[in-house]
């Protein structure tokens, strides 16, 4: 069958991206048929059924043409989850729409453990966790972890855990190979170039950590500055980039999206 999508504005390669993670979680194959602007128009075995749980499942999905009708994401399903509704709010909460994408892209399934290792307020466990995926988010700022739990406890969300400890040491707190999915933010600061090679640094760490922990063959969905060159702190012996996404936010800062896939 054939189906075409109109995708969100904000960033067509994230959407694609989100899209072929979709139909990975759904277990589907699919060939891309053509695509203009933010309208693709695809060939796959899927029904109509699951489409539609595909649909609802998307961060940047907008519309859907079924059998010449018009399916569309309900307006403002993200709303009661921005930042400012939050009762714990930090002005570098993520928001629920990226934090869905990160959560997609990472190819959690229900019932399986996603990991955050710098969760913060807790975003990426709140869309994780409404998708019934079990969670565990690690920050090393309490407070955060106080600010996670405050705003989970508040969307009901069950199946957590939650941890005050270090990113780069993930081995002390969780098995080797234990964890299905990561899905995170990345801290990010650039007030000094000492600052700047600080945060590299981190970063180097974090991934071979978070690669200890991972499952085989599974995938780490990770957003970043711009000003940090990822890739080349990637060990290409651990981890192979699956999708690279960019995401312009303000004239300071563009995010960029990786999904990497640990070997």
């Amino acid at each position: 069958m054939q189906y075409v999508f109109k995708l969100s504005g904000e960033s067509f390669g994230l959407a694609v991206a989100e899209l072929r993670a979709l139909f990975d979680i759904f277990n589907l194959k699919f060939k891309i048929i053509e695509h203009d602007k933010n309208i693709i128009k695809i060939k796959t075995n899927a029904n109509k059924k699951i489409i539609l749980k595909l649909c609802e499942r998307s961060a940047f999905i907008k519309k859907t043409y079924l059998d010449g009708k018009i399916w569309a994401v309900s307006k403002g399903r993200f709303l009661e989850r921005e930042p400012q509704k939050k009762p714990a709010f930090h002005p570098t909460t993520l928001k629920p729409k990226l934090a869905r994408a990160l959560v997609n892209l990472s190819r959690a399934k229900p019932k399986e453990i996603l990991l955050d290792p710098f969760c913060g307020a807790g975003s990426v466990l709140i869309e994780a966790g409404i998708l019934k995926i079990k969670t565990i988010g690690v920050d090393f700022d309490a407070n955060m972890i106080a600010f996670s739990k405050n705003n989970l406890n508040f969307y009901k969300v069950k199946n957590y855990k939650l941890t005050n400890s270090d990113a780069t040491q993930l081995e002390k707190t969780l098995k080797p190979n234990s964890i299905s999915a990561i899905a995170t933010d990345l801290p990010y600061g650039r007030s000094s170039r000492a600052s700047l090679k600080n945060l590299a640094h981190l970063y180097e760490k974090f991934l071979i950590s978070a690669n200890n922990v991972l499952k085989k063959r599974k995938f780490a969905a990770i957003m970043y500055p711009h000003y940090i060159n990822l890739p080349k702190l990637t060990n290409k012996k651990l981890w192979k980039t699956i999708s690279k996404a960019e995401l312009y936010v303000h004239g300071g800062l563009t995010r960029k999206i990786v999904v990497l896939r640990k070997i």
